[in-house]
C-alpha cells in the first residue's frame, strides 16, 4: 500500500485592493464647495478610509481649492493612496464704461459692461438687484451710487459698486437782480456764468428794451416795469436760467417851481417846466391870475427844461406887480403817458 502525505498552501486573495477616487472642482471663487468620494471596486470589508484632512468617512465636501489625498486600507492590510486637486474658478471681474449725464439733475447717463474675465460663459447681468438678463447697457440713469452683477453659467456672481457722478451745475447770475429806474433812464445787465462754459447761446425775453436779445450783457431801457429773463444754453446743450426785474417810475420826475423873479438878474427868471429824461413833452403851460383871467398861453408843445420857453412875467406888454398866479400844466412821458399839474406860482422882484 502506498504512504499518504499531506501539505497545508496558503493562497492569497483574490480581491486585490483597487479604488476608484471622484472629485469635484469648487463651483465658483474660493466657494469652498468642492468635494470627494472613494469607491472601492475590489477590497475585503471592512474598509477604512483616511483623508489628507483627518476625516475618516469615503467621502468629504466642503473643500477649498489645494492639494488633497486618501489612503483607503481594507481587512487583508491592503493599502491604496490617491492623491487629487481642487480647483477654484479663476475670479470674475467686469471692465466697465461709466458715462455721466450730459447735464447737472439729468437721467441720461449710463453703465456699460465691456467685457468679463473669469467665471464660466455665458453671463447675465443685473443692475441694483433687479432680474439678470444679457443686456450690458444700462442707461437713462441719474447721478448716484449703483451696484453691477454678474452671473456665469454656474450660478456664479459677483458684485461690482459703481458710481455715476454729475456734472458741475451750470448757474447764472444777474446784477441787478431787482432794481428801481426814472423812466427813460438805462442800466447795463450784466450777468455771470459758474462754471466757465462755452456758451452756444443766450435768450433774452421780453426782447422789448433791450438793446440785444441774444448778448450776455444788454443794456435795457424799459418803458415799464418789466421782468427779464435770460436763459444761457453751452455747447453741452445745457442751461442756466436768471432773472433781472426792471422797476419804472415816474414819480420826480417832473420839477415845477413855485416862485420866480423875472428881474433879468439871469437866475430864474422865466417859469416853465423842467424834467428828466422820461419827459417828452410839455404839452400844455397856463397860468391865471387870482381872478381867473389867462394870463400866459405856451400855445405849442415844448421840450421841458427850455431857457425859452415859459412865462417871463410880462402881461399884454406889461411887467406883472408881484402876486400869487395859479398854473396848469399837461405832461407828456416818453411812454405815451400823460399826467396833468396844478399849483400856485408866487412872482416876486
Amino acid at each position: 500500500m502506498g504512504c499518504n502525505e499531506t501539505f497545508t498552501i496558503n493562497i492569497g486573495s483574490q480581491n486585490t485592493l483597487s479604488i476608484d477616487l471622484d472629485s469635484q472642482d469648487e463651483s465658483c471663487s474660493n466657494e469652498c464647495d468642492g468635494s470627494a468620494e472613494v469607491v472601492v471596486i475590489n477590497g475585503q470589508e471592512p474598509i477604512t478610509y483616511l483623508w489628507s484632512n483627518g476625516l475618516t468617512s469615503n467621502s468629504i465636501d466642503e473643500l477649498c481649492s489645494g492639494n488633497y489625498s486618501v489612503t483607503v486600507v481594507d481587512a487583508d492590510g491592503c493599502v491604496q493612496t490617491e492623491s487629487f486637486t481642487i480647483i477654484s474658478p479663476a475670479v470674475i471681474d467686469m471692465d466697465i464704461d461709466v458715462v455721466s449725464p450730459n447735464c447737472f439733475g439729468e437721467n441720461n447717463g449710463s453703465i456699460e459692461i465691456v467685457s468679463i474675465t473669469g467665471g464660466v460663459a455665458p453671463y447675465y447681468y443685473s443692475i441694483n438687484g433687479n432680474a439678470f438678463d444679457a443686456d450690458t447697457l444700462f442707461n437713462n440713469l441719474g447721478a448716484g451710487n449703483y451696484t453691477i452683477s454678474v452671473q456665469d453659467q454656474n450660478g456664479c456672481i459677483h458684485d461690482q459698486n459703481v458710481t455715476i457722478n454729475d456734472p458741475v451745475d451750470l448757474t447764472l447770475a444777474v446784477n441787478p437782480i431787482d432794481t428801481l429806474l426814472q423812466l427813460g433812464e438805462s442800466i447795463d445787465i450784466v450777468t455771470t456764468l459758474n462754471p466757465f462754459a462755452i456758451i452756444d447761446s443766450v435768450s433774452w425775453s421780453p426782447s422789448i428794451g433791450l438793446d440785444c436779445s441774444d448778448c450776455l450783457n444788454p443794456t435795457a431801457s424799459p418803458l415799464e416795469t418789466t421782468l427779464y429773463e435770460v436763459t444761457v444754453y453751452d455747447q453741452n446743450g445745457c442751461s442756466a436760467t436768471a432773472t433781472s426785474l426792471i422797476r419804472i417810475t415816474n414819480q420826480d420826475l417832473i420839477y415845477i417851481p413855485n416862485t420866480f423873479s423875472p428881474n433879468n438878474d439871469g437866475y430864474n427868471d422865466l417859469f416853465t417846466v423842467y424834467g428828466g429824461v422820461g419827459v417828452e413833452m410839455v404839452t400844455e403851460l397856463k397860468v391865471f391870475d387870482r381872478w381867473g383871467e389867462l394870463v400866459y398861453d405856451a400855445e405849442e408843445p415844448f421840450e421841458p427844461n427850455s431857457y425859452t420857453i415859459g412865462w417871463d412875467g410880462i402881461f399884454r406888454g406889461k411887467e406883472m406887480n408881484p402876486a400869487v398866479f395859479v398854473y396848469y400844466a399837461e405832461v407828456q412821458f416818453i411812454d405815451g403817458t400823460k399826467k396833468i399839474f396844478k399849483g400856485d406860482l408866487t412872482l416876486v422882484r
